[in-house]
């Protein structure tokens, strides 16, 4: 269930909006009337989408978005208004707007388009929160595995240095992610060379000259070394590598991870050390039975040593002579087993490993018991309480003559790097699938422009049936339609630090052009040194190519509505003349009444078709910047005293402002009665200005005062005010009269912050 909060000032369309969301049941639809209603209800709760209206009260669409934005806000925000001026479009996707979709049409494929891209916008921001949540657990994962563990990418530079390891070698992270070369390998060797991990598909001959107790097992390299001396320390490292694969199968890297078996070892060593000990004593006994007594305290000393050793060891450790008995287990393990040492010592290896794994345990045995070489295999074992994963060594011990006795099983636990490995490889899945299915152009270069990565959908719509196909591709010269573009875009990005929805031409690889909007920023190192630039570009084509239809559309419009007025003009003074040709006849009292009657009505309409041309043009051409002291110049009206105090400000505003200011000036004069001085001041009220237009007339009744700006309320057109209304609206302008009847008409025309400025001040839009 997606839940939308829905935005607008008319309840009407509210209630349908509404409706058509909920009818699939998918969504859920909270309503607000304004955006201060809006940012209540936000407050009370969350919400998966936001659609808004753009033209509201008080509080306009662009500002709502500007106030969700600025909480940190990611939700969703779709802007969904009947205003469809280019500026809007770009001022919403500036300040964060996923779509812009323009009322009007038909309703049901309007607000089908408008589910898809709640439905499609809410998707990707949950895709984002997954593949960031992804990313951080993979991060994690890895930096808690309580072994040793890096990784590389396939030009061997590391990609991955955990906690562990910078604890072995004193090495951060920082200092060591992205070097190559095998940097890696000086914390512990001293020197650059090859290590485990660029070995794992060498011949063991190879691996031979600085490693032992080599292991291959399902493509994973295992093996021991006692060469590394990290920060001066001499230690003993079992070690393990394997290659990383990318979904499609390639090999993208490797991993290594590696545990400081010293104390292992050198138990180990211990241990043979007591056992030929042992050996020596006995075969001193037969010679000197005399020594006997010396003898036997020499073997306790050496036993009790063995038993301390192991008994403090963390692992499992046991011994199994020749019939299948356990002769020896430690503390750990009996307790790992849930029972006591006595409960287990002298019984079978069942009792240590039941079942298959009895099965499997048995046979390793009777190999070492065979080769005589010790194995080496990390399994599952089920314990009492849980199921583990084990690192076992099975080492054989022999008495004096060289002849194997027993065998002492070393295991130690590994449930967690397992699972952190099985963890890490979900990430690397679910993080590879959100970039194969995103629709849009995913991308990331380097410095130079150079692409390093881009998902199958942007490779698609590049024209390449294979992302590998493009990597190293230069963006600006092989994608870009105008390569200098590229320039533009960097300056921008170099100056805020990320772009958004910023408009650009792209050609595909047979050099057909289609245009997107490119959403980027920045990705850096673990030092903060900038790596490159990663974003995503939606294609705009069709959005384009309607734009273009449109105006196109709108030009022949005019151009028709021009040749119909100029037409109906015409006719309508040929009217007029045959009228007043038969006023001038006398005819009959009744018929020169009706002939009056239909000639003021063919000048009411000439007046009307004259003011449809005046007018035509509102909201045709970009707003601008214009002087008021111009426009006043040009509009003040003749024979009557005119002040103005707005010298040297300039109001960012459609270009029919002067339309606006000549009518008000030309209402006052026409409805007034005794007008005779028009004052107009400018005054800051906040952060907006206030423009109030002043006369000494008799003013405008109460009763009227919410009507005068209604479409054909008035007389002549009835529409002068409510286009002037419409005019100002365009740029966010308020108008609203205040005067006292009696006294004069006073009209306050509110700008709002950015939307002045004085003397011409390109620098900002507020004085």
């Amino acid at each position: 269930m997606i839940l939308v909060l829905y935005v607008d000032d008319e309840p009407g369309l509210l209630e349908i909006g509404r409706i058509f969301l909920e009818q699939t049941g998918e969504f859920r639809v909270d309503t607000a009337e304004s955006a201060k209603e809006a940012l209540a209800e936000l407050e009370k709760g969350q919400y998966d989408a936001i659609i808004s209206d753009f033209l509201m009260p008080v509080i306009d669409g662009i500002s709502f978005l500007k106030s969700i934005r600025q909480r940190d806000d990611d939700i969703p925000f779709i802007l969904f208004t009947g205003r469809g001026r280019e500026e809007v479009v770009i001022d919403a996707f500036n300040n964060g707007a996923d779509f812009y979709i323009q009322k009007g049409g038909e309703i049901k494929a309007q607000f089908a388009e408008l589910m898809h891209k709640v439905r499609q916008a809410v998707n990707k921001r949950r895709a984002e929160r997954d593949l960031h949540e992804s990313e951080k657990r993979m991060t994690d994962i890895i930096n808690f595995l309580p072994d040793a563990t890096f990784a590389i990418d396939r030009e061997g530079k590391v990609i991955a240095w955990n906690h562990a390891i910078e604890e072995l070698t004193g090495i951060p992270a920082a200092g060591m992610l992205g070097k190559g070369d095998h940097e890696y390998a000086i914390p512990l060797y001293g020197e650059r060379r090859p290590i485990l991990i660029d070995l794992i598909f060498a011949p063991d001959e190879q691996i031979q000259e600085h490693y032992s107790g080599i292991l291959h097992e399902n493509g994973i390299l295992i093996a021991e070394t006692d060469l590394p001396r990290p920060r001066g320390t001499q230690l003993t490292l079992m070690g393990k590598a394997s290659p990383l694969y990318d979904r499609q199968g390639k090999m993208s890297g490797a991993i290594e991870s590696f545990r400081d078996i010293t104390a292992s070892k050198q138990t180990e060593l211990d241990l043979r050390a007591a056992y030929d000990e042992i050996s020596a004593t006995e075969e001193k006994l037969r010679d000197q039975y005399d020594k006997l007594s010396r003898n036997e305290q020499i073997l306790r000393t050496s036993e009790e040593k063995y038993r301390t050793l192991a008994d403090m060891a963390q692992d499992l450790i046991y011994i199994i002579n020749k019939d299948d008995t356990i002769t020896y287990i430690n503390t750990f393990a009996a307790t790992m087993m849930g029972m006591s040492r006595e409960e287990i010592i002298g019984k079978s290896r069942s009792a240590l490993f039941p079942g298959p794994e009895g099965e499997r345990q048995y046979r390793n045995l009777q190999r070492v018991f065979t080769s005589g070489m010790p194995i080496h295999e990390g399994n599952e074992i089920h314990l009492p309480s849980r199921v583990t994963w084990q690192d076992t060594h099975l080492i054989p011990l022999r008495n004096p003559e060289g002849t194997i006795t027993a065998v002492m099983g070393i295991s130690r636990d590994i449930t967690a790097l397992k699972q952190a490995e099985d963890a890490l490889r979900r990430s690397e899945n679910q993080y590879r699938s959100i970039i194969d299915n995103v629709q849009d152009m995913l991308y990331r270069t380097d410095m130079e422009g150079r692409i390093t990565m881009i998902s199958p959908a942007g490779a698609k719509l590049a024209g390449y049936d294979s992302p590998d196909k493009m990597i190293g591709l230069d963006l600006a010269r092989d994608l870009y339609a105008e390569p200098q573009d590229r320039k533009k875009f960097l300056s921008i990005l170099a100056r805020k630090g990320s772009v958004n929805a910023y408009p650009l031409v792209l050609r595909n690889r047979e050099g057909h052009r289609y245009h997107v909007t490119a959403s980027s920023h920045y990705f850096y190192d673990a030092e903060g040194n900038v790596l490159g630039i990663e974003g995503i570009m939606h294609d705009v084509t069709n959005l384009r190519q309607a734009e273009d239809a449109l105006k196109e559309a709108n030009r022949k419009l005019n151009l028709l509505n021009e040749i119909t007025r100029h037409d109906v003009a015409n006719q309508l003074t040929v009217l007029r003349g045959y009228t007043q040709l038969a006023m001038a006849k006398n005819p009959d009292p009744m018929i020169g009444d009706f002939l009056q009657k239909i000639d003021a009505i063919t000048a009411t309409i000439g007046r009307q078709i004259e003011f449809s041309k005046t007018y035509q043009e509102l909201g045709v051409h970009a707003p601008g910047w214009f002087g008021l002291d111009e426009i006043f110049a040009k509009s003040k009206p003749g024979g009557i005293l005119f002040s103005s105090s707005c010298t040297g400000v300039e109001v960012y505003a459609d270009p029919m402002l002067e339309k606006v200011f000549a009518n008000l000036f030309g209402n006052s004069v026409m409805h007034g009665e005794r007008v005779s001085r028009i004052t107009v001041r400018c005054e800051h009220s906040g952060e907006d200005l206030l423009i109030a237009v002043e006369d000494n007339g008799v003013g405008i009744p109460l009763d009227i005062k919410q009507k005068i700006f209604k479409k054909g309320f008035g007389k002549n057109t009835g529409f002068g005010l409510f286009l002037s209304r419409e005019i100002l609206a365009i740029t966010g302008i308020l108008i609203h009269e205040t005067g006292t009847q009696g006294r004069g008409a006073r009209f306050e025309i509110i700008v709002p912050k950015g939307g002045f400025r004085y003397g011409g001040d390109t620098g900002s839009r507020n004085p």
